[in-house]
């Protein structure tokens, strides 16, 4: 599930494709959240059926690009908002990753807890 939080915190840093996901991921994620290629692509396309991502620009060889919508900003914020779920995958690391959306008391107050 954490997985469509991390595509709406990457996405709203910087809008991008299926493909600039992963290889994201694989830079600054990788060692506590991984996600296949495949799934990516799959939670992309549930994001952008319930309205949390939109196309941004198409380019060369059908590549599509995506940009989080302010009802994805809003999901974002509401999780983060919630307590994490003890998973085996590192959340806590995750839900870091995306406080930039956060006002910065509100992204102090969680980091205090």
């Amino acid at each position: 599930m954490a997985l469509r939080y991390a595509i709406l915190g990457s996405l709203g840093l910087e809008p991008g494709s299926g493909y600039d996901l992963v290889k994201r991921f694989d830079k600054t994620l990788n060692f506590v959240w991984w996600a296949s290629q495949g799934a990516v692509y799959t939670e992309l396309g549930k994001l952008q059926a319930e309205g949390l991502v939109e196309p941004h620009e198409a380019g060369p060889r059908g590549r599509q690009s995506f940009a989080v919508t302010a009802a994805g900003q809003a999901a974002l914020r509401e999780w983060l908002r919630s307590p994490p779920a003890r998973q085996p995958r590192d959340e806590l690391i995750l839900r870091v990753f995306s406080l930039w959306l956060l006002e910065p008391e509100d992204a102090a107050a969680y980091l205090d807890q």
